[in-house]
This record gives C-alpha cells, sequence and structure tokens, in this order.
C-alpha cells in the first residue's frame, strides 16, 4: 500500500486532466464575453494549475495524478512539473518571466475570485491575464508547452 503522500487521486485521469485545462481555457473565453471577468481569470489560473498537475504526470509516467498534489500553489506546482530551473534561470525583464510574476501574483489571492462581488474585476485585467497566459511567443503556457 503507497504512502500517505504518494496516493494516486484514482477518480481522476491524466487525460482528464488534459481535458480539462483545455476546458477551463474555453469557460474562461465565455466567461470574459458575458463580462463575468473575476470567473474569466478565476478559470485561467485553474487552467495553469491543470496543465502544471499534467505535466507532473507525464514526467512521472503516472496515469493518476497523486492527491498531494491537489493544490492551488503555482510555486510548488512548477517545482514538482520540473520547470522552476528554467524559469528561475530566465533574465528577469524577459515577458514570459514577467508574465509568470504577474500570475503568481494573481494566484496568491484565488480565493478573492471566488468570494469577493464580480465587480472588483474588469475587461482589461482579465485580458491581461490571457495574455500572459496565451501569448503566442511570450506566454506562459505557450513556453510551458516548449519545454522538455
Amino acid at each position: 500500500m503507497p504512502s500517505e503522500f504518494a496516493k494516486l487521486n484514482l477518480a481522476i485521469t491524466t487525460a482528464d486532466l488534459e481535458q480539462a485545462w483545455t476546458d477551463r481555457l474555453d469557460d474562461a473565453n465565455i466567461l470574459e464575453a458575458a463580462g463575468r471577468y473575476g470567473a474569466a481569470m478565476a478559470a485561467r489560473l485553474y487552467s495553469l494549475e491543470m496543465y502544471l498537475k499534467f505535466c507532473i504526470c507525464l514526467r512521472l509516467n503516472l496515469t493518476n495524478p497523486i492527491r498531494k498534489l491537489d493544490i492551488h500553489d503555482l510555486d510548488a506546482l512548477i517545482i514538482f512539473a520540473g520547470f522552476s530551473k528554467a524559469l528561475a534561470d530566465m533574465p528577469p525583464d524577459s515577458n514570459v518571466k514577467q508574465s509568470w510574476d504577474q500570475i503568481l501574483d494573481l494566484s496568491r489571492n484565488l480565493n478573492d475570485f471566488r468570494y469577493l462581488p464580480a465587480a472588483r474585476w474588469n475587461e482589461q485585467q482579465s485580458r491581461d491575464l490571457c495574455r500572459w497566459l496565451s501569448d503566442p511567443v511570450d506566454g506562459v503556457m505557450t513556453w510551458l508547452k516548449y519545454q522538455k
């Protein structure tokens, strides 16, 4: 029997994570178009979390994620996914590094998107997060997809 740390979440597969992270991006686009900017931002952050968990599964050759990684900590997930050194080695003025730092700041207040009124966020904030994640050249998700 695996240790408490090594227990797998058998309710979720790697294939589920792969589909779910793209679904959350689709959700974010629909929410943003409907003017639900905070919900769109939360969906984008969840998408990044799921993508990193998917990468961890691939790196460890797992068909199910480890239960202990049911977290919302992007700092930890980037380490477990094996990308923290490449990110740390980037020049501080790199667009990807600056985007990561912006995303990380937002992610530390994830509960705000869930519990505070929607009027606290606007279209520009939502579009900024979308750009930081998905820019075809400098987006964090774009960069992650090219990492080994």
